[in-house]
């Protein structure tokens, strides 16, 4: 009555105690669930950039390892023809008699 007589009017409280707590912990929850969830991408981010790091680490040590492997059995074949030169110039029928028992041994295998 004394709001009547100052003229004053107040809203009239339609929230009990509980729905402002209710709504507050909510709020609580949620700001602490977006704060989680921006942690977690950013660590997710992180742990991305870094596999793609060691990927591409990775990848650039098997590409080396492969040329490297490649440079080798090219000078092995090299090696290989040089030797066959060298025996066909120096024995030409021992050279021979080898590859017609190599060729029957190979026959022989793929046969079975």
């Amino acid at each position: 009555m004394a709001n009547e007589r100052s003229g004053i009017q107040h809203a009239p409280h339609t929230h009990s105690a509980s729905e402002e707590s209710d709504r507050f912990a909510k709020g609580a929850i949620e700001s602490k669930g977006v704060a989680a969830f921006s942690e977690a991408t950013a660590e997710v981010g992180g742990v991305t950039a870094d596999a793609g790091a060691t990927g591409r680490r990775v990848s650039d040590h098997a590409g080396r390892k492969g040329r490297d492997a490649i440079h080798n059995v090219r000078g092995v074949g090299d090696t290989v023809a040089a030797a066959i030169d060298k025996s066909i110039a120096g024995r030409p029928y021992a050279t021979l008699a080898l590859a017609i028992g190599l060729g029957c041994l190979l026959g022989a295998l793929w046969r079975r």
